[in-house]
């Protein structure tokens, strides 16, 4: 039996919004972009006297997850993880609840005997500790978790693993209140792909997904009740053009989606009661976008040739004045994050020169490199954080950055710091911290991948 993991479970994406962008993150270098400020060495003591903001999780390279902080203070939450092809016992998809004081993760167990394998779903605290079980289940693995706004609720996406039907996407909800939490486990859709937002009540869900699982299935953009399956369904009718995840404002009055067609199309903001609507940006090919967390500003890439990703721009507009906008002068732009504050974007480029590669990353041509760069949206001035060399968990969750940036962070919670996964000089996969203001050289957490700061 294939043992699933966090390396190998990836939602499914059309091939037609994301050909030859991996290819292009290991390949493509850009000339021109300007450091913002040069790198200084610190004392290594500055970490521990650092203010601290929030909670670092990551899955370490040992299989176990992990607890930690900017300082270096690290807490194991799980002992028991295994790592290579014989492992029987693995974890994976640590994620924050909103208000940062609990993770949810996965624990996958295969039984050679039975020929079987058990997905669990565990809940910590921000200290490790208070483990619960919330789900369990034989016949599904989850691969993607999205806490519902009070976080009472956690939203999940499995692939099943049943033989007739293996690889089909189903979306539930897991409450955590419940005495039987696997009995409790609700069903909202399944046999399609689905990327979504929580609306912010938590009562219901935005999703572009697909009437079915074939590759050219119509696609819709539903608004789907939390309740379970079964209740009644909205629809937004319209021409969509080519996207994965939808936004929503702040107070969950208005959606942005593209109307049009796979070549270009409008940016909309529509208001989910009256339906008005009202453009503020073109887009041309695909599309993947995000709303600043205050709803004030809109960031997209897009990307007018799918075979290509030398065209992938990144567009900054302010929703309610679209005349003041603009473009990084980088690209092609693989994935952007907005910070906390709204203020800044950070995001991700191809390697200007290898030559800037500090010692403490990995030195080999066989290796893709990336800069993480970041953008004060309103003085429309950037600068380079850090040049690395990208993990394959990096490279995994790239392409889905504009679903994951919903549940996930890389910023911490006062804006300062960007944690990312890079290759150590060691040749390891390392949790970096790095200051957003690119004046400080990146500190190494702990060894692992997959790293996401608590929204609080």
């Amino acid at each position: 039996m294939r043992n699933i993991s966090q390396s190998n479970l990836k939602c499914p994406k059309r091939p037609k919004l994301v050909s030859g962008f991996v290819v292009g993150l290991a390949a493509l270098a850009l000339s021109g972009c300007g450091l913002h400020s040069l790198h200084v060495q610190q004392s290594p003591l500055l970490k521990y006297f650092a203010p601290k903001s929030g909670h670092l999780a990551y899955l370490g390279v040992d299989g176990n997850i992990h607890i930690g902080d900017q300082g270096g203070h690290v807490i194991d939450v799980t002992k028991d993880g295994q790592v290579g092809s014989s492992a029987t016992l693995s974890y994976g998809s640590p994620t924050w609840s909103s208000d940062g004081k609990q993770i949810v993760f996965t624990r996958f167990k295969v039984d050679s005997s039975a020929n079987t394998q058990t997905a669990t779903v565990l809940t910590a605290n921000s200290e490790g500790k208070d483990l619960r079980t919330v789900f369990s289940s034989t016949s599904l693995a989850p691969f993607y978790f999205y806490w519902s706004p009070d976080d009472k609720e956690i939203g999940m996406l499995s692939q099943s693993l049943d033989s007739q039907s293996q690889g089909n996407i189903e979306m539930g909800i897991i409450p955590l209140t419940a005495k039987d939490p696997s009995a409790a486990y609700r069903v909202i859709n399944s046999d399609a792909p689905f990327y979504w937002v929580w609306g912010p009540a938590g009562k219901e869900i935005i999703a572009h997904t697909q009437s079915g699982s074939a590759q050219d299935a119509p696609d819709y953009v539903r608004i789907l009740p939390t309740a379970g399956r079964g209740g009644n369904v909205d629809q937004l009718k319209a021409s969509l053009g080519a996207f994965d995840t939808p936004a929503i404002a702040a107070d969950g009055k208005d959606v942005v989606i593209p109307i049009g067609s796979a070549d270009a199309s409008d940016l909309v903001v529509r208001n989910l009661t009256s339906g008005s609507q009202r453009m503020v940006a073109k887009a041309l090919g695909s599309v993947s976008y995000d709303l600043s967390p205050d709803g004030k500003w809109l960031a997209f890439i897009d990307q007018a040739n799918s075979k290509s990703s030398s065209s992938r721009v990144l567009h900054i507009v302010e929703v309610n004045n679209p005349k003041n906008s603009f473009t990084v002068k980088e690209r092609p732009v693989f994935s952007f994050y907005w910070a906390p504050n709204s203020k800044e974007i950070a995001y991700v480029v191809p390697l200007q020169s290898k030559a800037s590669i500090d010692s403490m990353f990995a030195h080999s041509n066989k290796l893709p490199y990336a800069q993480l760069q970041v953008v004060d949206v309103s003085k429309r001035d950037s600068w380079a954080v850090s040049q690395f060399p990208v993990t394959q968990g990096f490279l995994n969750s790239v392409p889905f950055n504009d679903q994951y940036q919903h549940s996930s962070t890389i910023w911490s919670p006062n804006s300062k710091y960007i944690v990312f996964s890079a290759y150590t000089a060691q040749g390891n996969p390392g949790v970096f911290v790095a200051g957003a203001d690119g004046n400080i050289k990146p500190d190494l957490v702990g060894s692992g991948e997959f790293p996401t700061w608590s929204w609080h």
